[in-house]
């Protein structure tokens, strides 16, 4: 899974991106996936959303990938940039993984 992903990022991500361990390469004003940028603090469910292009926001410029990407393609490139990423980051975006599933569910039941 992980060379999956690896190959995908490179192929469709790395371009915009940067290194995915460090960021080095990535266009000015695009984020980071490496251990000093933000991707962490996003729950994967909200990350998937993100680039299959499902989820919208104001002044998005990332197209959506649904068209290049299948569903277990992107699982594998978050593992792939998550796999950068040091023990404790990891953790965290584990955690805010499993608040935000909670909470979509919660929100779907009612």
């Amino acid at each position: 899974m992980l060379e999956e992903g690896r190959r995908l990022y490179v192929q469709e991500c790395q371009l915009c991106h940067g290194d995915a361990g460090t960021g080095h390469g990535a266009l000015p004003n695009t984020p980071i996936h490496a251990p000093r940028g933000h991707t962490w603090h996003h729950p994967d469910g909200q990350l998937k959303e993100l680039i299959l292009g499902s989820l919208d926001y104001p002044g998005r410029t990332m197209p959506g990938f649904a068209d290049k990407m299948t569903g277990s393609e992107v699982d594998a490139v978050l593992e792939y940039m998550k796999s950068n990423w040091p023990a404790d980051l990891r953790e965290a975006q584990e955690e805010i993984s499993r608040n935000w599933l909670e909470q979509t569910q919660s929100e779907s039941d009612q």
